[in-house]
Order: structure tokens, then C-alpha cells, then sequence
């Protein structure tokens, strides 16, 4: 009886260590999905922080602007609004991300909102603080 109980008890431990380190490979390839979809996105960011430089105004500056080429795991939706808001969403959670820029000084800023909170947190800081500046600029 006792070996039967010690390996019940084992198999309760093993599973729960088994579901504990799933949700956190879950988190992680979540994680790896932002973070290829950021690092590609550079270009475009790039982009339509020039055109805002150029014209003094975040107007228009999304228009025809060149979409990457996300090769690993690209989102389902992806978009560049008129004015250069980058929506992206998809992923195995359904993330969603939006990189929102502000022109201000002629100096182009990027605020990043995203969710779910637990794969995008690295990547979108909290919007209580600053903006991080264009890549690559």
C-alpha cells in the first residue's frame, strides 16, 4: 500500500510540474512570436517615421507603405493605417499589437500596446512611461 500511494503521489507531482512548465513554453513561444514580428517590422517603422520627418505630420504617412515579409510564424491580421499605426494580431494566444507613432520636435516616437499581457509585457512597456524612439534611426 505504501508503494502505491508514493507513486500516486509522484504522479500528481509529475503532473503538475508537467502543466506548470507548459503554461511557461506556452508564454515563451508567445513571446518569440512578438519578438519576430517586432524585429521585422523595423523597416516599416523606418518608413513612416522618414515620411513624418518630411512632411512635419503623421497625415498619410501609412500610405503604400511597404509590408514586411514575416517568414516565421506571421500574424493573421496585419495592418498600416493612413496615419502609421501598425496593428498586428495572431499566434498561437492571439496576441495583438499596436505600435502607435507620435511626431513631436520632428523626432518620431513609439508607443507599443499589446496584449495578451503575459507574452507581449516584454516587448510593449507600460504606457505610463516613455515612448522608445524609432528603430534604427
Amino acid at each position: 500500500m505504501k508503494s502505491f500511494l508514493l507513486g500516486f503521489l509522484g504522479s500528481i507531482v509529475g503532473l503538475i510540474a508537467a502543466a506548470l512548465a507548459y503554461s511557461q513554453y506556452g508564454d515563451y513561444i508567445a513571446e518569440s512570436e512578438i519578438s519576430g514580428w517586432i524585429a521585422q517590422n523595423e523597416a516599416v517603422q523606418s518608413a513612416i517615421a522618414r515620411r513624418a520627418r518630411e512632411h512635419g505630420s503623421l497625415v498619410g504617412v501609412g500610405r503604400e507603405v511597404v509590408l514586411p515579409d514575416i517568414a516565421y510564424a506571421p500574424p493573421d491580421f496585419y495592418r498600416v493605417t493612413d496615419d502609421g499605426v501598425i496593428l498586428m494580431r495572431g499566434g498561437d494566444d492571439g496576441q495583438f499589437v499596436a505600435l502607435v507613432p507620435t511626431l513631436a520636435n520632428g523626432e518620431v516616437t513609439w508607443q507599443c500596446i499589446g496584449g495578451s499581457k503575459d507574452s507581449v509585457n516584454m516587448w510593449c512597456e507600460d504606457p505610463r512611461k516613455q515612448s522608445r524612439p524609432t528603430p534604427g534611426l
